[in-house]
């Protein structure tokens, strides 16, 4: 699983095929909400995420996880609920 943060409002974690290159499940959560479930950080300052693939699972990660085919427009609805909130765009790099 690769978790990678997007612009500071959210943060991302996904599940990938490797032998297909393709994202298969993911989780978008927002960033004051993830703060708020975590536990400590590690050594490296570094906070743990782990999620149930389950499709049945009832974990506490369960109401933030997306199909990838949802993930594309759930984060565009995220990015203009902060544009709105913030009364500006919310730009985001992609590398």
């Amino acid at each position: 699983m690769l978790f990678v943060a997007v612009a500071v409002a959210v943060a991302v974690a996904v599940a990938v095929a490797v032998e297909r290159g393709a994202i298969t499940t993911a989780w978008l959560i927002p960033s004051a909400t993830f703060g708020e479930m975590v536990t400590e950080p590690n050594s490296k300052g570094r906070f743990r995420f782990s999620a149930s693939l389950k499709p049945d699972s009832k974990d506490r990660w369960t109401p933030f996880r997306l199909t990838a085919s949802e993930l594309p427009r759930r984060i565009l609805a995220r990015l203009a609920e902060l544009e709105k909130a913030d009364a500006g765009p919310v730009t985001a790099e992609v590398r």
